[in-house]
């Protein structure tokens, strides 16, 4: 490295103020008011901030706890570590509503995309679960007619009994088969009130069909709900990645640190550079 013989004059004097304000920090544990543990006035602070500069003195790190003007200081956050706060703030945004991430950051293409997305997904979950409840019923009422089932029941195993055996005594008798076999009292029996029987057999394989429409249209209604987390997930990944530049800057003791974070899947990488002027 070279340099004219100021340079290092100046960088020499840096070093020694540098060495002397440590001392004095050491010493003089609170000096008037204070910011993150840092003293913000005194006359040491000043010459500190006149030799080694604003960037490199205690009064911008005061500044940058207190995100404020310090003492005269104040950090210039423009890419820099209020990124992080863009960012969480993005991402907290599309979790709560898909694409409200991207319209913070100005993205409004890409916010109506992803609330479209949301607004298709819901749409559809409450599509297929009043399509499921109406296959329901007309299950229900079907057995009612064609099996003699009295009356409503909530219970969701006397309908799948009813899809399996063709009369309640066929299934009354498998229960007490069971029973035998494990040497064990036989539980939920059909009672002479809940039995059914099923005119022939081609009536008990639509029933059958009702059930397995109805059912289908569940699993579709509860796979919505799989999407709308998908959704969340890539625009909140979005949104973060997208929010500001991926480069964090900002000045440490004098020194441009500039760190770069690309969270790809494929090629994630990160990097950390400090220059410094002489």
């Amino acid at each position: 490295m070279t340099g004219s013989p100021n340079r290092w004059t100046k960088a020499a004097c840096r070093v020694i103020a540098l060495a002397a304000w440590l001392s004095v920090a050491v010493a003089t544990p609170c000096l008037g008011d204070e910011v993150g543990g840092i003293a913000t006035d005194g006359a040491w602070l000043d010459t500190e901030r006149a030799v080694l500069g604003a960037q490199a003195s205690a009064l911008w790190t005061a500044a940058q706890l207190s995100d404020s003007d310090v003492g005269g200081v104040r950090v210039d956050r423009a890419g820099g570590p209020s990124s992080a706060g863009r960012k969480v703030k993005a991402g907290l945004l599309s979790l709560l509503l898909p694409g409200a991430g991207q319209y913070y950051n100005g993205d409004r293409d890409k916010a109506w995309v992803f609330a479209g997305v949301e607004a298709a997904v819901w749409a559809s979950y409450f599509t297929f679960d009043a399509q499921g409840g109406s296959r329901t019923d007309t299950y229900e009422e079907y057995a009612v007619i064609y099996a003699d089932v009295a009356g409503e029941r909530s219970d969701d195993a006397y309908w799948r009994a009813l899809g399996r055996y063709l009369d309640s005594d066929a299934y009354n008798e498998s229960l007490l088969r069971e029973a035998r076999a494990f040497d064990i009292e036989p539980v939920e029996l059909i009672s002479a009130e809940d039995s059914w029987q099923w005119r022939n057999e081609d009536y008990f394989r639509v029933y059958q069909e009702l059930r397995a429409d109805a059912a289908r249209a569940y699993d579709r209604r509860d796979f919505m709900t799989f999407f709308a987390i998908v959704n969340r997930v890539v625009a909140v990944y979005d949104a973060v990645r997208n929010s500001v530049d991926d480069k964090l800057q900002g000045e440490v003791l004098g020194f441009h640190v500039e760190m770069s974070v690309s969270p790809s899947l494929r090629h994630p990488r990160t990097g950390c550079t400090f220059t410094r002027r002489f």
